[in-house]
């Protein structure tokens, strides 16, 4: 009779918020999306410049001049690219910084002890996360979408703020011998980014009141995913595996307050889509599209079977569509928290940071160099992030 309460009381905890969380979200703007097509290494290569000759104003354009594309792709040749004809080129480093900074801000993140809420026990927790991010930096700025105009036309970048926001449900539930399960849904607010995933961990000493074993703080182990959605232009997926230990202070014989220290090994994952780099210009129209290629049966067709054929234009838009390098990104954290329960109302508090600076994580040079800002061979790393992160909830 008891688990049947708990159920229910869980199911409609469950429904209620995630009801609110995607009416939230609904009624939100877009302006932290991701706007990949920005993410270029020459801004020329869609960019009109503006009265005083900056390029000021990134509408995503194909260039048509053939000055222009020739500086281009001298550029290109001094950075050792092997592309020319003024043509987009995926920005990879910038694509990498901007998603080891949102892998860290959505990365798993509870504020749960190394004890488990015990056999049979549901704890329901709302949960808020503010992370620090690197918003004056140009990935950032040209990365996210931006608030848009009356007209409805996207700005040449965003202004995202300095802290990025999640709200979030978790539903934790025991399953005896020390094991426990954490589902969580969250999202981002200004942005259409729904991010969810499961945790699963032992607790090592559960179960241990007297004795030794009392004495001991808990231990925990565990990891836990999470991936986004909402978003077409970027797939992005974090798993982590930590170990806490925690230490139970009874206050009262009705208050426990639990400090809880912790280690995370973070996996970021991200992935574009195919990112159209010049989103302005249709590349059928600038084509002057009259079909494709049909096989003339001798082999003797103007064009390779199936291209398409131009009238009065070129097939070089078609180009500018691209996907960007695979990021596959470490990070190392550490966690600090403090968790109190008075009955069975439950809170708790704690704080993520880097142990480390991104760019010493990584173990594939490429994205130890993508992770820096370098001058030759003289490289200094991204900037460390933090993450303060507040639920609230009841536990049955």
């Amino acid at each position: 009779m008891v688990f049947g309460l708990r159920m229910r009381a869980a199911y409609v905890a469950v429904v209620a918020v995630s009801g609110g969380l995607l009416l939230a979200t609904s009624a939100l703007g877009a302006e932290l999306d991701p706007a990949l097509a920005r993410l270029v290494v020459a801004q020329e290569c869609h960019a009109q410049p503006g009265p005083d000759g900056r390029l000021t104003e990134h509408v995503g354009r194909i260039v048509d001049d053939e000055a222009t594309r020739q500086s281009i792709a001298d550029k290109y040749t001094a950075l050792g690219l092997p592309r020319s004809e003024g043509l987009c080129i995926a920005d990879d480093v910038a694509f990498k910084k901007l998603v080891s900074e949102w892998g860290f801000a959505l990365a798993p993140n509870g504020t749960y002890a190394a004890r488990t809420t015990g056999y049979g026990g549901f704890n329901v927790g709302l949960q808020a996360s503010y992370t620090t991010i690197d918003h004056n930096a140009s990935f950032w700025r040209l990365g996210t979408e931006g608030a848009r105009g009356a007209d409805g036309a996207s700005p040449s970048g965003g202004r995202p703020p300095a802290l990025v926001s999640q709200y979030s449900l978790n539903i934790r539930k025991n399953f005896g011998l020390g094991f426990e399960a954490l589902a969580n849904v969250g999202f981002v607010p200004a942005s259409s980014i729904i991010n969810g995933g499961l945790d699963l961990r032992l607790s090592l000493l559960e179960g241990f009141r007297t004795g030794v074993g009392g004495v001991l703080p808990d231990l925990s182990i565990g990891g836990g995913v999470r991936t986004i959605t909402g978003t077409p232009q970027l797939q992005l997926t974090t798993v982590a595996v930590d170990a806490r230990i925690s230490k139970p202070i009874v206050i009262a014989s009705s208050s426990v307050l639990t400090p809880i220290v912790g280690y995370q090994y973070v996996w970021v994952f991200g992935r574009s889509g195919v990112i159209d780099l010049t989103p302005a210009t249709d590349p059928l129209e600038y084509c002057g599209f009259a079909g494709t290629a049909i096989p003339r049966g001798d082999g003797s067709s103007a064009a390779p079977d199936g291209q398409v054929v131009c009238s009065g234009g070129t097939i070089l838009d078609f180009n500018n569509d691209q996907v960007f390098e695979e990021a596959n990104l470490k990070r190392q954290r550490l966690l600090f928290g403090l968790n109190y329960r008075y009955e069975n109302l439950t809170t708790g508090v704690n704080l993520v940071t880097d142990l480390f600076d991104p760019a010493d994580v990584q173990t594939n040079e490429r994205d130890k160099r993508a992770l820096s800002t370098c001058n030759g061979d003289d490289c200094s790393s991204m900037g460390r992030q933090w993450q303060l992160n507040v639920e609230a909830g009841f536990a049955f």
